[in-house]
């Protein structure tokens, strides 16, 4: 089970390049060294810069919310989630180089992802996808102030790109919580499955989601069940 601890409202969020195949690409398990970054904002659209061309790793604040970007050739754009900022208050915590799967291989010559050696599409014509990153929903704020706990079940379809599509509450205790879980599912990314050796999509999976309130505190937990 995974959980997030937090005080008030404070979410962990995930900012998604626009080319999500950085997020096969790049294995931050592996860090190779440190690198410098900037984030700047304007209206709805984010400008992440690396002074690294190699797959890097940008963990930032804006308004005090964290957020993490996967970068290859040494910038990219994502799309802010909520209303236009003016003037937001932008921290940029980290900057790493990660490994390269496509360029770096292993003693047998195969491409490492997430650490560990792949078999080629000719060795295993058939691989469920495998997330690679996953994003815990924030706790409503309607819900927060309420003091109300819940869960949220939701299905969608990992498409042969690894994104995700179609995701849709099948079971929920309150619709206070499905819109959270929707946004958190959207931003998941997957190593794609294989099916007779290619990419393939994949319908039917599932995530559930617990929301609670911590005893005797205003810490709330957010958990995948």
């Amino acid at each position: 089970m995974f959980h997030l601890r937090n005080c008030g409202l404070l979410s962990l969020m995930l900012i998604v390049p626009l080319q999500v195949w950085a997020g096969q690409r790049c294995n931050c398990s592996r860090v190779q060294s440190a690198c410098n970054a900037t984030v700047s904002i304007e209206n709805r659209l984010i400008e992440i810069t690396s002074n690294s061309q190699e797959c890097s790793r940008v963990d930032y604040l804006i308004e005090g919310h964290p957020f993490v970007a996967l970068l290859v050739g040494g910038s990219e754009q994502a799309k802010w989630p909520g209303q236009p900022l003016s003037e937001p208050n932008i921290l940029v915590e980290r900057c790493l180089v990660c490994w390269d799967v496509s360029v770096n291989q292993d003693g047998d010559g195969q491409p490492l992802i997430g650490g560990a050696s792949e078999a080629s599409g000719s060795d295993s014509p058939e691989r469920d996808p495998s997330p690679i990153i996953k994003v815990l929903p924030g706790y409503p704020p309607n819900a927060w102030v309420a003091e109300l706990e819940g869960y949220v079940v939701v299905e969608f379809t990992v498409t042969g790109d690894g994104t995700v599509e179609s995701s849709h509450v099948v079971e929920s205790s309150d619709s206070i919580f499905d819109l959270a879980a929707i946004y958190a599912i959207d931003r998941y990314r997957y190593q794609p499955g294989l099916k007779n050796g290619e990419p393939a999509e994949y319908t039917g999976l599932q995530e559930r989601f617990s929301f609670a309130m911590a005893e005797g505190s205003s810490e709330v937990i957010v958990s995948m069940d």
